[in-house]
């Protein structure tokens, strides 16, 4: 069975906001519960999953159902917060213990990145050449230090195609 996606839902900054992130899937025609997204949606979520809000935890454990249930039509990216995570030596900012993630969903992120289902970027296909969607924007600085923060390239093809 081929899977014709025609709608993108693009979701920006969720900081451990679940509730919220759950109605807006539902309201889209997803299911939460399984992680399961209508044949013709795919989801882009723009990062900054994590901090803030009372559940962080939370969605991290949604967008894992997600990731599982529906691969390759969620998209996750890697947001500042997430980031912070990604970095030798763990976090370079000192998040108030309420926000601050501990070491079981700080793997989950780590891992994420590792297996290639998180990107700093994404390609959404549309009339012409696409649309490249990011967190807050691919800077050489972000790439720099993004490219030491694990032994794969931040941007690595084919995130977008070539001409």
């Amino acid at each position: 069975m081929v899977l014709v996606v025609t709608r993108t839902a693009i979701i920006g900054d969720v900081g451990g906001h679940l509730a919220e992130l759950e109605a807006a899937l539902t309201d889209l025609g997803a299911d939460p519960a399984t992680g399961t997204l209508p044949e013709d949606l795919e989801v882009v979520q723009l990062g900054d999953l994590v901090h803030r809000g009372p559940d962080s935890p939370g969605v991290l454990a949604l967008v894992a159902r997600f990731l599982d249930a529906s691969p390759g039509r969620w998209h996750q990216l890697t947001g500042n917060h997430e980031a912070q995570y990604l970095r030798p030596g763990g976090p370079a900012f000192d998040w108030p213990a309420q926000d601050r993630l501990d070491d079981e969903h700080a793997d989950l992120l780590r891992s994420w990145w590792e297996q290639d289902l998180v990107r700093v970027a994404h390609h959404v296909p549309t009339p012409g050449p696409g649309t490249l969607v990011t967190h807050a924007g691919v800077t050489p600085g972000f790439a720099s230090w993004s490219t030491r923060a694990s032994p794969r390239p931040a941007c690595r093809a084919p995130t977008w195609p070539t001409p």
